[in-house]
């Protein structure tokens, strides 16, 4: 779990942070999105550490079906809300988790191909 951010914006406090490039799970960077809508407005919102926990649960609900489909190579990839999950050779599940980067106090989704095309 990075310690760097804890899903909460705080503007204030973490100006001083612009420009630390980290990593953390879609569900958490990602404020917006109909899923998460409709999860908070059914369940109590989940705050903090807890958000992670949450978005972990919810990948095992979406990737369960999809375990065979993995397993034979049939598809590649999943798109989670903790990251792109992937099976290995020997059947574990692997995640990349989404790049983001402090800009004035706020931790913002980062693409790098992006920002090293630009410089």
């Amino acid at each position: 779990m990075p310690s760097i951010y804890n899903g909460r914006d705080n503007q204030q406090e973490d100006r001083d942070l612009d420009g630390i490039v980290f990593t953390d799970a879609p569900w958490i960077l990602n404020s917006d999105g109909e899923l998460k809508e409709e999860i908070n407005s059914n369940l109590r919102q989940a705050q903090g550490p807890l958000q992670r926990l949450r978005a972990m649960g919810i990948d095992s609900f979406m990737l369960y079906p999809r375990l065979i489909q993995l397993t034979k190579r049939q598809i590649g990839s999943l798109r989670g809300t903790t990251g792109i999950l992937t099976m290995s050779e020997n059947q574990r599940i692997h995640r990349n988790l989404q790049p983001a980067r402090f800009e004035d106090g706020l931790a913002v989704p980062f693409n790098p191909q992006l920002s090293e095309a630009s410089n």
